[in-house]
């Protein structure tokens, strides 16, 4: 697998923070865009063109010996954006083994007349991938004809496949054998960019509405058992805000998938009030006395929640149901709490939880 830097602005607004999961389980995997085209379509310029690259500077090579790709081609373009150029059409069930994983995306490349039989090879990457586009490339072919010979095709390839759209485009110039003479003839590029980018976006937040209920208690759970334990046991009630810290960190990166600007930390930590008491002696040892400790926990747990309903909020994805978090948060901590802190996990479930105890 090859990694490709500086990529063009329409991947990176979105995406170059974001790390995506993969299904409802897996929150490290990237999207993957597969093009796939039968030989000599350009489809490795064509993704050479979408990510802007020169002739000199084309991660994705195109063969001289009629243009072939002899192998699977996978690019980590960042942590959060893979593409992959097919060898041919026969190679999108070796994909979907070799990745393990939904393809986001597929872009299926054709090139000349309108071949109806491309429609059973435009099914199967349906069934593969969250989102599909037609791109009909080297348009360059029709530039001596008037111009309704192109729309007349355009229209025979939609018919012929069953779509709405087809993405005209021509790439000429990254074949090595051109003379480099020529400049670079790039059409219809910016309107696939476009086109890309809000399928890349919708395929994210589809991804993320479904990341479960788990990971945020996975989260919240540990945390809140580690302040319980920082407050009673000597010296570590310092911790504490460090400890809120660190989830809240983790909580913003579930949704942002970036880290949480130390700014913006403290004055989250400052909503909590109760934990500045935790850097002042008034116990021996740095002791939290039950009243004050009950209190910390309810706070830093209102904090908490108030996160996730605030930034699933903000990440334009769907608000978590607090009623399937709350339960499985109960269920995390109650064991974990000492049997004499009754009060404590009384008011910590009711005040907060809003369960019967």
């Amino acid at each position: 697998m090859q990694k490709v830097n500086n990529l063009p602005q329409f991947f990176l607004d979105n995406y170059s923070e974001v790390d995506i999961s993969k299904g409802s389980s897996n929150i490290s995997a990237p999207l993957n865009i597969l093009v796939m085209g039968k030989v000599s379509t350009g489809k490795s310029s064509l993704l050479n063109a979408l990510l802007g690259k020169s002739r000199k500077n084309s991660p994705f090579k195109v063969r001289a010996e009629s243009g072939v790709t002899q192998s699977l081609d996978t690019f980590q373009l960042n942590p959060y954006l893979c593409l992959i150029d097919t060898p041919g059409l026969d190679d999108i069930n070796y994909h979907a083994d070799f990745c393990n994983q939904p393809i986001d995306v597929g872009i299926l490349v054709v090139e000349g007349s309108a071949d109806g039989r491309q429609r059973s090879h435009l099914d199967r990457l349906r069934q593969h991938c969250g989102r599909v586009v037609v791109v009909l490339n080297k348009i360059d072919q029709f530039d001596k004809w008037q111009p309704f010979v192109l729309e007349r095709l355009l229209q025979q390839w939609r018919e012929a496949l069953a779509i709405e759209r087809i993405f005209p485009t021509c790439t000429f110039g990254f074949d090595p054998e051109v003379d480099f003479a020529l400049q670079l003839d790039l059409r219809g590029i910016e309107e696939l960019k476009a086109e890309l980018e809000q399928m890349l976006k919708e395929r994210w937040q589809e991804r993320q509405r479904h990341v479960p209920v788990a990971t945020l208690v996975g989260i919240i759970s540990p945390t809140i058992r580690s302040i319980a334990e920082a407050g009673t046991v000597e010296r570590r009630s310092p911790f504490i805000p460090g400890l809120l810290a660190i989830a809240l960190a983790e909580l913003y990166h579930h949704y942002y998938h970036r880290s949480l600007a130390g700014e913006q930390t403290y004055k989250l930590l400052q909503l909590c009030p109760q934990i500045g008491f935790c850097w002042q002696p008034e116990a021996t040892n740095f002791l939290l006395d039950p009243d004050r400790l009950q209190t910390t926990l309810v706070d830093s747990l209102s904090l908490l929640l108030g996160a996730v309903q605030q930034w699933s909020r903000g990440a334009e994805l769907q608000i978590q149901s607090l009623e399937l978090l709350k339960p499985m948060i109960k269920a995390e901590i109650e064991p974990q709490l000492p049997s004499h802190w009754s009060k404590t996990i009384e008011v910590l479930l009711s005040r907060v939880l809003n369960l019967p105890c």
